[in-house]
């Protein structure tokens, strides 16, 4: 299937994507999109489901932007000028293939309990020092460049599973705040929700520090 995007033709929304995350590798930060550039994002941005929250008002100019960078990795993010002078950012992924509920749901358990992610990352980068051996591997890695990994089989998506069957939470009404102003992850809408979940979590999830590569490689089975 052809897809017609501003001035491209596409054969397929695998190309419409990778067209996308080029342009939004190799744009300048905070500089205005022109030309075709700019209109291929605007003819990318039509196809957003919330296109008329985020263009509000009139749209003044698109451009990239750096929202949070570490040493290893860069977050950018496409962000729309209002004319009245507000910015939201938007996903170009969302215009390609919309978000399902479920996997919402998943992102709002995630950014819930960050702080205990990255509390966990902190205690263990001071308890282990430079260097440590891998859990699963054996071999010695960096401790600065692990990953926060849920031990199997209690993966992150296993003990969402089983908060949801214990609460007995239909996820299909549960609100989930997403695409507002400067919001890059959904979260729930719910305060109440989100501790019970991030008291479940503290309880019942068991962490460690993997090397980065060990952490990618498990990713098949939901860390």
């Amino acid at each position: 299937m052809y897809y017609k995007i501003g001035p491209h033709t596409f054969a397929g929304l695998p190309r419409v994507k990778d067209h996308a995350r080029k342009l939004l590798a190799r744009a300048i930060p905070e500089q205005k999109l022109e030309g075709r550039e700019l209109e291929f994002i605007m003819g990318l941005l039509d196809r957003h489901p919330g296109v008329a929250r985020k263009t509000g008002c009139g749209i003044e100019s698109i451009f990239v932007r750096v929202n949070w960078k570490t040493e290893q990795y860069e977050n950018r993010c496409f962000w729309i000028k209002r004319t009245d002078g507000t910015e939201t950012d938007f996903s170009y992924l969302e215009c390609i293939t919309p978000t399902d509920h479920r996997s919402k749901f998943l992102t709002a358990c995630r950014v819930a309990i960050l702080p205990q992610i990255k509390a966990f990352r902190e205690t263990e980068l001071a308890r282990l020092g430079t260097t440590a051996l891998c859990p699963v591997t054996g071999r010695e890695f960096v401790v600065a460049n692990g990953h926060v990994d849920h031990q199997y089989p209690d993966t992150f998506e296993s003990l969402v599973d089983q908060f949801i069957e214990e609460q007995l939470i239909d996820i299909s009404v549960v609100e989930i705040t997403s695409g507002q102003d400067g919001q890059l992850r959904d979260r729930f809408a719910s305060s109440s929700l989100a501790q019970c979940w991030c008291e479940f979590h503290r309880v019942h999830a068991v962490l460690r520090l993997l090397p980065g590569s060990v952490n990618q490689r498990l990713g098949n089975r939901v860390s």
